[in-house]
């Protein structure tokens, strides 16, 4: 048995041996860390030669307390015959005799008395010394020594005739996303009164307007826009007020060239009544040349629009500070609010110059207004080719427009 031992220990230093030479030519093996694992397994040598030969001390050890064993049984042997035999001598007498068995059952003792009973059963003798374990190297067994010099996993010994091993650990990955948002909590207590803030003043200016019956100002704020032609709003906006469009009569140079909204009822300041003669006059703005296969008279009353008085519209956007009229288009940009559609209109163009303005494409008229007067006038604008490119331009086509909020 001891020499099996050996030889199993022996083949394992050779496989170690054999398996340290090959990983000396692996490009993933430095020279440090064979140095470390020869010398760990001169140590585990040395301490394989100790335990064999405490081994063989015990072996031999057992050996001759064996021989003392067996020495001491012949002895009890040859007694225990010479004492069985003098006692069936001197004991015979009459029909009484002791034999041989009597005294092999333990009934008489040498002294011819009768023996008592038996005692109770003596204590457990101590435990006997741990044996000896095999100290042979195993293929875990390096596994684990070459994880304890720093690499992350132990050495992999597969089917393959290479072993190969693992290089160190690489950099930490990148955090994680962020998780999403958790519940949220209930409200704190309310806090110490403020400052006043912009805040804070509109939402005094729009309680003031609510007052005065204007539309709420709201934290996003608002814009004003002009509707020609209409006395209402679209349903997304308020009216502000309503009134008659107004303007520097037609034919005029002076004066300004811009549209008026003027309102139904207007509050005077001072005034000198009477034509100075050189002041600026303002005059109500009339229909020419709004032709009905364009324009929509249903609002007109069965009238038809030339030479009829023009109304007109101020509206309110309450959540949209943005707005715009697009010239030439019919349709609002995306995220954007259409609040009405029309046809650009202004002056004649051998008249006085004024701005263009978007007429509503279903225009009403001021009652009672349909005499033909000196007045502002409202005609429609057509593209003229030249300059503007045609196409996608069509000259004297009438050109559309678009009012947005946002």
């Amino acid at each position: 048995m001891v020499h099996i031992m050996h030889f199993s220990v022996f083949d394992v230093l050779i496989v170690t041996a054999v398996t340290a030479s090959s990983l000396q030519h692996h490009p993933d093996v430095s020279n440090d860390f064979l140095v470390t694992l020869v010398e760990r397994l001169d140590r585990q040598e040395q301490e394989m030669k100790k335990l064999n030969a405490e081994v063989a001390a015990v072996r031999q050890e057992n050996k001759q307390l064996k021989s003392v064993i067996q020495k001491i049984k012949v002895k009890l042997d040859a007694q225990t015959f010479m004492a069985a035999e003098n006692n069936r001598l001197k004991f015979q007498h009459g029909n009484h005799s002791i034999t041989k068995r009597q005294v092999q059952q333990g009934n008489l003792v040498s002294s011819g008395c009768l023996q008592g009973p038996q005692g109770p059963p003596g204590r457990d003798g101590r435990d006997g010394r741990d044996g000896i374990q095999n100290p042979g190297l195993t293929v875990d067994s390096l596994k684990q020594i070459i994880g304890l010099l720093g690499y992350q996993s132990p050495l992999q010994v597969g089917n393959s005739s290479r072993s190969s091993v693992q290089g160190p650990q690489g950099l930490p990955g990148r955090d994680g996303k962020d998780g999403r948002d958790g519940i949220q909590g209930p409200p704190g207590p309310k806090g110490d009164p403020g400052y006043l803030t912009l805040d804070i003043l509109k939402q005094m200016l729009g309680q003031i307007g609510d007052q005065k019956g204007l539309p709420a100002n709201t934290s996003h704020g608002g814009t004003v826009y002009t509707r020609w032609g209409r006395t209402t709003c679209s349903t997304h906006s308020k009216l502000l007020y309503k009134g008659i469009s107004a303007g520097t009569y037609y034919s005029k140079t002076g004066g300004g060239s811009n549209y008026l909204c003027l309102p139904q009822t207007p509050e005077w300041g001072k005034y000198q009544d009477g034509g100075q003669g050189t002041g600026s006059f303002i005059h109500g703005v009339q229909y020419e040349r709004i032709y009905s296969n364009i324009f929509s008279t249903t609002n007109t009353g069965g009238h038809n629009l030339p030479n009829q008085d023009a109304p007109c519209a101020v509206c309110y956007t309450q959540t949209r500070p943005s707005h715009v009229m697009i010239p030439a288009k019919k349709t609002c940009p995306a995220g954007w609010t259409t609040e009405y559609n029309g046809y650009l209109v202004s002056n004649r163009d051998d008249y006085a110059r004024t701005e263009f303005v978007c007429l509503d494409e279903a225009p009403e008229v001021v009652a009672g207004g349909h005499e033909d007067k000196i007045a502002a006038s409202f005609y429609t604008a057509e593209a003229k080719c030249g300059t503007l490119p045609c196409p996608p331009y069509v000259d004297g086509r009438e050109l559309a427009c678009v009012v947005c909020t946002k």
